[in-house]
């Protein structure tokens, strides 16, 4: 087995899970709050997009490297659909929760070969591109959700960057704030970890 000790990517991933939940502390995370916007919320979806980005195309790298059948046009967002589609059919069906705010989310349910998810589209883009004409578009619901989303893309990447074997992540790398839904133990989605944390993807489960 690989265990992963705080890798670059991970670190990453957990400075942003520190910052959104540090947001937490001025704006509760609930249904009635998700359209609350700010510039923080803005750094955040543009931090995390910025890094789905970077780990999507070494997914995509390894993935040819694995099955050179993979498709290769990775131009943009709905391009590389295709490629992690490819290696990971069941991947948009990927859930992950927020435990301690009782919180479920499915970042990536609305990807598609013609469509990116909303907090892309209407968040990370129109940030991006103008940020002062769409102030909404930084709104809570879309900072945890490209949190999630860069969780969801990690998880599949360690585990086809570990050669498909079984991977690990150490203690000190474990995700604190947001988790992957393990559907086969619904009811206690990673209690328990401690030294060493295995993590299930919506394809190892049976058809």
């Amino acid at each position: 087995m690989k265990v992963l000790h705080n890798p670059p990517h991970l670190r990453y991933y957990r400075l942003l899970e520190r910052d959104l939940e540090e947001c937490f502390r001025y704006v509760e995370p609930c249904s009635a709050h998700f359209d609350v916007y700010s510039d923080e919320f803005a750094r955040i979806i543009l931090m995390a997009c910025s890094e789905i980005e970077n780990a999507l195309k070494l997914f995509a790298f390894w993935a040819k490297i694995r099955d050179p059948a993979t498709p290769t046009d990775v131009a943009n967002i709905c391009k590389l659909y295709g490629v992690v589609t490819h290696k990971y059919p069941k991947f948009c069906n990927m859930k992950i929760s927020m435990p301690r705010y009782s919180l479920q989310l499915q970042p990536w349910k609305e990807w598609s070969t013609s469509a990116a998810p909303d907090w892309w589209s209407n968040g990370y883009n129109k940030i991006k591109h103008d940020r002062m004409s769409n102030p909404g578009a930084a709104s809570l619901r879309r900072a945890i959700n490209a949190v999630a989303a860069l969780q969801a893309v990690l998880l599949h990447y360690y585990r086809l960057d570990a050669l498909e074997g079984e991977v690990g992540i150490a203690d000190s790398g474990i995700p604190e704030l947001l988790t992957p839904w393990e559907e086969a133990h619904e009811n206690d989605s990673m209690e328990g970890a401690s030294t060493i944390w295995l993590w299930s993807l919506p394809d190892d489960l049976p058809q």
